[in-house]
């Protein structure tokens, strides 16, 4: 099985997102989503809909495995 990462990269501050990585040892991810901090209906409806949307379009995933932000797991779990 292939893993690729995606990153909301809601928290962009080294200290929310960064050390996560170095910490637990996690690759870098493969695909950043930008959500950066918006309005919690933009975050689910606009941009994560369409950029997690594309993803599995394109990478056409046999399983997907969602965790993190709220929003980004309900967004993820909708789409996939």
């Amino acid at each position: 099985m292939k893993e690729k990462l995606v990153h909301s990269d809601q928290h962009y501050d080294s200290n929310m997102s960064d050390v996560f990585f170095k910490v637990l040892n996690i690759k870098k991810p493969y695909y950043f989503l930008n959500v950066g901090s918006r309005l919690n209906e933009e975050k689910t409806g606009k941009i994560n809909n369409k950029r997690i949307k594309k993803i599995i379009l394109k990478e056409k995933p046999n399983n997907i495995l969602i965790y993190g932000y709220p929003y980004t797991i309900l967004t993820g779990a909708i789409i996939g």
